[in-house]
C-alpha cells in the first residue's frame, strides 16, 4: 500500500498529440510511456488525439514524458 506522501507526488495531465491517428499509434505511445519509471498509468485515444498520463513528479518530469513521446514520433501540441 502507498503511503500518503507517495500519493501527493502524483500528477495527472492530458497531452494533445495531433499525430496520433491509429491503433498502432495508441499501442506505441502506451508501451513507450509504460516503460518509463514514474509513470503510474498512460492511456492514449485516437478519437481525441490525446494521452492521459498519471506520473510521480519525484521520479519523472513532464518534460521527460514529452521528450519520450517526441522521440517515437508523437510531439505534444501546446
Amino acid at each position: 500500500m502507498s503511503d500518503i506522501s507517495d500519493i501527493q507526488n502524483l500528477r495527472q495531465v492530458t497531452l494533445q498529440t495531433p499525430d496520433l491517428s491509429c491503433s498502432h499509434c495508441v499501442k506505441t505511445i502506451q508501451e513507450t510511456l509504460g516503460s518509463l519509471d514514474g509513470i503510474t498509468s498512460a492511456s492514449a485515444s485516437e478519437d481525441t488525439k490525446s494521452v492521459d498520463v498519471e506520473f510521480d513528479e519525484e521520479v519523472i518530469s513532464l518534460g521527460k514524458i514529452e521528450s519520450a513521446l517526441r522521440e517515437v514520433g508523437y510531439p505534444v501540441q501546446r
